[in-house]
């Protein structure tokens, strides 16, 4: 076998050897990685990887690149389908809300959604003028009564918001794979 000959056989098999590796690696991309379950539903990457691309943008994008970033994207992927789903069960679609929302361009599903939010959170805070003033006091960084009032919706309705989803999640088994 001549020098050429060699040369040529080698590269060849360098060339397979490539091409075996990129197929490979290709192949491991396509491979569908579950990230956890929600009762017996697989949440897989490529679910996750619409749900960043079609409702939270390009901001989440990088999440998708570590474990850590899709088992958060996970959490928030449960937390949007179960409430949409008790919003479902629980907020009529003729609901005035929910009409006056989707003259828009907001979807039956963000509506809905905005809907149970307003009925289970933002019409149950409640709180005191005195709350109010003990804040504003006892915290000195508002600048006036109305942030400190802004402050303590925004902290109610987090206090109502995690109630609401510990009593829909308790209804279902979430589970983080492996």
């Amino acid at each position: 076998m001549g020098f050429m000959m060699k040369k040529t056989l080698i590269i060849l098999v360098l060339l397979v050897a490539v091409a075996g590796i990129v197929g490979f690696t290709s192949f491991n991309k396509n491979v569908e990685e579950v990230v956890g379950h929600i009762d017996d539903k697989a949440i897989t990457t490529s679910e996750l990887q619409n749900y960043v691309d079609t409702l939270l943008g390009v901001t989440y994008e990088k999440k998708m690149d570590t474990k850590e970033g899709r088992q958060e994207l996970f959490n928030h992927y449960v937390n949007r389908t179960l409430l949409l789903e008790y919003a479902k069960q629980n907020i009529k679609e003729d609901d005035s809300f929910v009409v006056s929302h989707t003259m828009g361009e907001v979807s039956q599903e963000s509506a809905l959604i905005s809907a149970v939010l307003k009925k289970e959170i933002n019409d149950k805070v409640k709180y005191t003028k005195n709350d109010v003033l003990d804040l504003a006091h006892k915290d000195f960084k508002f600048k006036d009564i109305e942030a400190a009032e802004r402050e303590i919706i925004s902290q109610k309705r987090l206090e109502l918001f995690g109630k609401l989803m510990e009593g829909i999640k308790a209804k279902h088994k979430i589970s983080l794979a492996g």
